[in-house]
């Protein structure tokens, strides 16, 4: 994300400049919030050329609505000039190339495509078609980067991650209902 905002901030090109700034991930609004956080006040200090509330962060959903464990009430206040949703009849999966995400019909152009869904190990690992440990989390290195993909890191619950002592790192634990 951080290089998206860097990229940004050197481009000339406005169309180029409104995809670095545009961010697709799944409807994790404590994603959406940690992006609009970082562009609004973390980075404001540091961009110039960029004008940082345009960043857009395009949160798909396969159901009828945002956030659709919340309240209607509750998750109508997750709309926001910021964040715009998509409803992706086909599943809650977007077609993802290194122009953006394409979601039913529609073309988001993107450079930065965040896929975090879940509390048990996603199907990511065939999805990339690499190795996954028994209960199918990514197996990821230090950095949580797929090994021989430098550029795809895995977070949340689906990496196979290890403490330098080589203890397994947690998961990201279940809420309680």
């Amino acid at each position: 994300m951080l290089i998206a905002f860097e990229r940004a901030e050197s481009e000339q090109g406005e169309l180029e400049k409104r995809r670095l700034l545009n961010f697709v991930g799944p409807t994790g609004v404590k994603l959406a919030g940690a992006i609009a956080e970082l562009a609004r006040r973390v980075l404001a200090k540091n961009f110039r050329t960029i004008d940082l509330p345009c960043a857009r962060i395009f949160l798909v959903e396969a159901g009828p609505r945002l956030s659709a464990p919340l309240t209607i009430a509750l998750a109508k206040s997750t709309d926001g000039s910021r964040w715009a949703w998509r409803r992706s009849p086909g599943g809650p999966h977007p077609h993802c190339d290194p122009r953006g995400a394409r979601v039913g019909s529609e073309e988001i152009p993107a450079a930065t495509i965040v896929w975090a869904a879940g509390v048990m190990a996603s199907p990511a690992g065939a999805w990339l078609g690499v190795p996954t440990d028994r209960v199918g989390r990514v197996i990821v290195g230090p950095d949580f980067s797929v090994p021989d993909h430098p550029k795809i890191f895995v977070i949340g619950d689906t990496p196979a991650a290890n403490e330098a002592s080589g203890k397994p790192l947690p998961r990201v634990p279940l809420a309680r209902r």
